[in-house]
């Protein structure tokens, strides 16, 4: 959970009243791991992924966001460096505001503090969470872990049953996302697919059995 994407839907479209707007074709780097971090970032079209890599030059895919996402908060309110990169995976349209307008507008709504230590609390639960599929479940379970995040988020009702995750993704994608290799993720989706957990099509894959990959997921 980003931090900000918690707020109250009409104090968070208050602060971006008068934010600018940036396009972003795909394949572009908004930031990357280090870069200052002055803005916040909503996007209003489009998916980006966030991303860090490891020293064996690894790529490790933290989170997938879309429309109505906040990214690059934390840096922004903490005035530390990007702990991650940001890259378009679509063409995008964002909206963002600088540190000095989140300033003003916090000392004009001195409440969006509040607001902010319960969040604050969630993406710490969140962080555990993570952590922990990352530390304790098989490539498997943390696959799995991954495809029901990922449901909750961008996931869609395609019949009795049936979530449909309409991304455009790769199986190496999908695979650093979970922290498992190209090669893991294919035979573990490709084993779904034969036991009817999974389907795909064209560009997308859906969920025929959610119990199963909470089972796998330990959840």
């Amino acid at each position: 959970m980003a931090l900000f994407n918690a707020l109250p839907a009409d104090l968070l479209s208050r602060l971006f009243t008068k934010a600018r707007t940036r396009e972003l074709a795909a394949k572009t780097e908004l930031f990357p791991a280090g870069a200052p971090g002055d803005e916040c970032y909503r996007v209003e079209k489009g998916l980006l992924k966030v991303s860090v890599i490891s020293k064996d030059g690894i790529e490790r895919t933290l989170s997938i966001v879309g429309a109505n996402s906040v990214i690059g908060e934390l840096s922004m309110l903490d005035g530390r460096p990007r702990s991650a990169a940001v890259t378009a995976l679509t063409d995008c349209r964002l909206k963002y505001i600088s540190r000095v307008e989140f300033e003003r507008f916090a000392a004009q709504v001195p409440t969006i503090y509040k607001h902010l230590t319960k969040l604050l609390a969630g993406l710490v639960r969140d962080t555990d969470s993570s952590v922990a599929a990352g530390s304790f479940l098989s490539n498997e379970g943390r696959l799995a872990w991954a495809f029901l995040k990922l449901a909750q988020e961008f996931g869609s009702n395609d019949g009795p049953g049936r979530i449909a995750i309409r991304l455009k993704l790769s199986q190496s994608e999908y695979g650093s996302l979970a922290g498992v290799s190209r090669e893991n993720a294919s035979r573990i989706l490709n084993n779904w697919m034969r036991q009817g957990i999974l389907s795909r099509a064209t560009s997308h894959y859906t969920i025929l059995n959610k119990g199963q990959l909470e089972k796998i997921a330990q959840i």
